[in-house]
């Protein structure tokens, strides 16, 4: 039985990303995050996996577009980070000469991290902003996941949907859905041979 539980275990593809990750849907900011990524796969079509990206408050040279945008929209709150848990379900594979590729649905839940400056919008004194001012939400994640590759190596292009409500002032709710864009390098463990 244990030969049998190690032998599955090194069966098992393992992948480990880290890449860069924006949000494309924003008028008024995309700060550029940072996201690490790791997906397990116990069946070649299914896989469980986790992410965790930090994303800048004031990312160089945006923080004009911030203070307009709270002028413009006073309840805008950027996103500081984000955490996911998720799974995944391959549902195209293939391979031309070195180099092989996959297609992947992604369906999860995640955590989004936001952060209202209300300093910025003249507000520092508002109880009702303060009481909102940093705030955790819980959110739905659905997306897809390209990769291609060679080896251990691969290069993986994905785009994320998340939804969640954010209380705005202690009293308004507001239904965020932002739309994520992404591209990891990826190194692969185990698994088939390549």
């Amino acid at each position: 039985m244990i030969a049998l539980l190690v032998s599955a275990a090194f069966a098992m593809e393992v992948d480990v990303g880290v890449g860069a990750e924006l949000v494309t849907n924003d008028p008024f900011m995309t700060p550029i995050g940072l996201r690490v990524a790791t997906v397990v796969r116990p069946l070649p079509w299914l896989g469980v996996g986790a992410s965790v990206a930090g994303h800048p408050l004031h990312p160089v040279n945006t923080y004009g577009q911030y203070l307009d945008a709270v002028q413009i929209v006073p309840d805008y709150s950027p996103i500081l980070g984000s955490a996911s848990v998720f799974g995944d379900v391959r549902f195209a594979r293939g391979a031309i000469g070195r180099f092989d590729g996959a297609l992947d649905l992604v369906v999860g839940a995640g955590g989004v991290y936001t952060v209202e400056d209300c300093a910025a919008m003249g507000m520092s004194d508002d109880a009702a902003c303060l009481a909102t001012q940093r705030e955790a939400h819980l959110a739905s994640v659905i997306g897809l996941s390209a990769s291609v590759g060679s080896g251990r190596w691969a290069l993986r292009v994905r785009g994320e949907r998340w939804q969640y409500t954010e209380r705005v002032f202690d009293t308004v709710k507001e239904n965020k859905i932002p739309i994520w864009a992404g591209v990891d390098a990826v190194v692969r463990f185990g698994g088939p041979k390549r």
